[in-house]
């Protein structure tokens, strides 16, 4: 896992798991809604903060395979990275399991 910019996934934690309910239970693709559940970690996370003016501090957690960046979520600096790995694999295995096949 890799880490830019920095932030705090609290005030998503709630939210999360109602967009990841309904994401998974969405009528599309495994690439459909890892995308879906990638872009509201991420962009819409970072989209908020940067409304807020509140982008100091936040990692943008993201992993590469194959050349591809995947794009995972906004973390604060604070957070255990043991746990957030651990919320992570749970959160997107299902759909990427590749990016989970080694603990970095």
């Amino acid at each position: 896992m890799q880490h830019h910019i920095d932030g705090n996934t609290n005030e998503f934690g709630k939210s999360f798991d109602r967009v990841h309910d309904r994401v998974l239970a969405s009528d599309c693709s495994d690439d459909e809604k890892a995308t879906k559940l990638a872009n509201f970690l991420t962009m819409d996370a970072y989209q908020q903060r940067s409304r807020s003016r509140n982008l100091t501090g936040d990692w943008i957690v993201y992993k590469k395979h194959d050349g591809i960046s995947y794009y995972l979520c906004i973390s604060s600096h604070q957070e255990n990275t043991d746990e957030l790995y651990d919320r992570l694999e749970e959160w997107y295995a299902p759909l990427w399991p590749f990016l989970f096949r080694e603990r970095i």
